[in-house]
């Protein structure tokens, strides 16, 4: 074919991105498995200046040049498919039972059921913006603590039987325009995976992957697929905690510092369902193991409650000294939405 016919083929129109394919594919001897992997050296410099480090410190043998570099082998996997693609895939295995879309009644008798266990964020805004009644005004009235024994209920739905709670709805609205909405031009949609618990942990990594080498476009395609996961997550009374504490204790064991908004990320979907899990078995304990989330959600529900639910806010700086009496149990003050989830009064 001749050149002129290959520089009218998109995406390769542009002169740089044809110098690049055409590069001789170097060795990367990748992990402790030593693989051994062939990748056009450009498409890998241009990510950032780290990575382009890398490349420049590679080692000119007898059989070509070579990078050694110690990651995981799947990292580097979805690292390859992101430089060809713009996106990558997580490798999941078997159907897990409560993960998928809710397929959502959209009028008659169980219309209502939408805003009950198990639902998803997606869901729920969905079935709010076809409910035909009044929205509630007082669901979540449970009043229980986050700091005390939660209520054996690990299987029957916990919201109100009245409709769509407009609390609730102003805080999925807030988290689906700056997370979803507002982003999701940017890159294809993706089919929420079949088991979400290995998902959410493989975006964790990988936007924790990107950060480390000043990957900014990796780190938002990151961030995009970890909420687009979680708002089409069908939460379940039974799975939702254990699933949702590996995602906490790995999104803070990696995140140490706010810097890239992930924890936000995190407490900003806890508070959407906040409702309805505060009573689950097991979350009292996921409070009391990860201060810092707790610190994030309470932060989370502040800033919105003030802001009007209109968008998510970076939390001000931790107040441990304001929000922890002693023992490290939290104090909840004022009396308002999030001091009726760890203890303090009604939720508005």
């Amino acid at each position: 074919m001749p050149l002129d016919a290959v520089n009218t083929i998109h995406p390769f129109a542009d002169a740089e991105q044809l110098d690049l394919i055409r590069t001789k594919p170097i060795k990367f001897i990748i992990g402790c498995e030593n693989a051994e992997f062939y990748l056009q050296p450009g498409f890998v410099s241009r990510l950032s200046a780290p990575m382009d480090a890398l490349i420049r410190n590679g080692v000119k043998g007898p059989g070509g040049f070579c990078v050694t570099w110690d990651i995981d082998v799947d990292l580097f996997l979805r690292l390859v498919q992101f430089v060809y693609t713009g996106s990558y895939t997580c490798l999941v295995g078997k159907l897990d039972k409560y993960i998928g879309i809710d397929v959502l009644p959209e009028s008659g008798p169980f219309a209502g059921e939408a805003f009950k266990l198990p639902y998803s964020l997606a869901s729920y805004e969905l079935g709010a913006k076809t409910w035909t009644g009044t929205p509630c005004m007082f669901s979540g009235h449970q009043g229980s603590s986050l700091f005390k024994p939660a209520r054996k209920r690990k299987s029957e739905a916990v919201s109100c039987d009245c409709g769509p709670s407009q609390t609730r709805i102003s805080l999925i609205s807030a988290f689906m325009s700056t997370y979803i909405h507002g982003q999701g031009r940017l890159f294809f949609r993706p089919e929420p995976t079949t088991q979400v618990d290995e998902a959410l942990l493989c975006h964790v990594r990988m936007w924790a992957f990107a950060e480390k080498y000043a990957i900014k476009q990796l780190a938002d395609v990151a961030s995009f697929r970890l909420a687009y996961e979680l708002a089409h997550w069908t939460i379940s009374a039974t799975t939702f905690v254990p699933i949702f504490s590996k995602l906490v204790h790995h999104t803070y064991a990696i995140c140490k510092t706010e810097a890239g908004g992930l924890r936000q990320l995190v407490a900003s979907y806890a508070a959407c369902v906040g409702e309805d899990i505060a009573v689950l078995e097991g979350w009292e304990a996921l409070l009391q193991d990860v201060h810092g989330f707790t610190l994030d959600l309470v932060q989370q529900m502040m800033a919105r409650r003030s802001s009007g639910h209109g968008r998510v806010l970076e939390p001000p700086p931790s107040r441990e000294g304001a929000l922890f009496g002693r023992g490290g149990v939290l104090e909840p003050h004022p009396p308002s939405r999030e001091g009726a989830l760890l203890g303090g009064g009604p939720i508005d």
